[in-house]
């Protein structure tokens, strides 16, 4: 729980390192109180984070893809963030990795209780109820914005809610998606196994499917509400 509440924040503050407006002393302020919120969740559990610098990775170079002014900052902001992250959980790594040498394997806590889920794909939507529909209208909507200054908007009208970052989508997309899909492709034979099962892995994808959900049910709620009550839509 404590990490899953350090996490958006986490997010929160890089998207803010790569917003343009942020000047240069803010940014970096920004991208350090990141890497800081990372280095702390993994103090508390490592695992949960698996996702993490691949979805802030993604963003990052998704703005210094589209915006070459941008460039510098968006990468230099993610290696700061990442090297301060990586520097307050650096002696609890040493410390594990030795652990792992001397005993030659790793395995979780938990893992002795935990069995590989068996869902089959029809099951998915009984699993994870409107999360998963909402959630991928949600992504959509998100990715949207790349396209779209005013994204998924209805009848392209200018409305109260949109990203400061368009990029930001990419970071919740991938943030979601990497750990749902290994969830699906889960293999025994993976090294690690146990700490990438699939019930493991959902847990992860499930707070990011959440916020995804919200803004699938917002962006569906503004089509539908403008169409039968206009005066609602604010």
């Amino acid at each position: 729980d404590l990490v899953f509440a350090i996490l958006p924040f986490a997010a929160y503050a890089f998207v803010r390192a790569l917003e343009p407006a942020v000047a240069r002393r803010r940014w970096l302020a920004w991208a350090a109180g990141a890497g800081a919120l990372l280095g702390v969740a993994a103090l508390v559990q490592v695992q949960l984070l698996l996702p993490i610098p691949f979805a802030f990775a993604a963003a990052a170079l998704v703005v210094a893809v589209r915006d070459p002014a941008r460039r510098g900052r968006a990468l230099f902001a993610l290696a700061v963030t990442g090297t301060l992250g990586l520097l307050l959980v650096a002696p609890w790594l040493v410390q594990t990795v030795d652990t792992i040498r001397q005993n030659g394997g790793v395995a979780l806590d938990s893992s002795d209780q935990l069995e590989p889920a068996q869902f089959g794909f029809w099951s998915y939507p009984r699993q994870f109820g409107l999360l998963l529909p909402f959630g991928l209208l949600g992504a959509g909507a998100a990715l949207l914005f790349l396209r779209r200054p005013d994204g998924p908007r209805p009848l392209g009208q200018p409305g109260p809610w949109r990203p400061s970052l368009p990029e930001a989508g990419v970071l919740l997309v991938a943030w979601w998606a990497l750990p749902f899909a290994l969830g699906i492709l889960y293999d025994p034979a993976w090294p690690l196994e146990d700490a990438l099962r699939p019930q493991r892995l959902w847990l992860i994808a499930s707070q990011p499917l959440a916020i995804l959900a919200a803004i699938g049910l917002v962006s569906a709620a503004e089509h539908v509400l403008l169409r039968r009550r206009p005066r609602w839509v604010v």
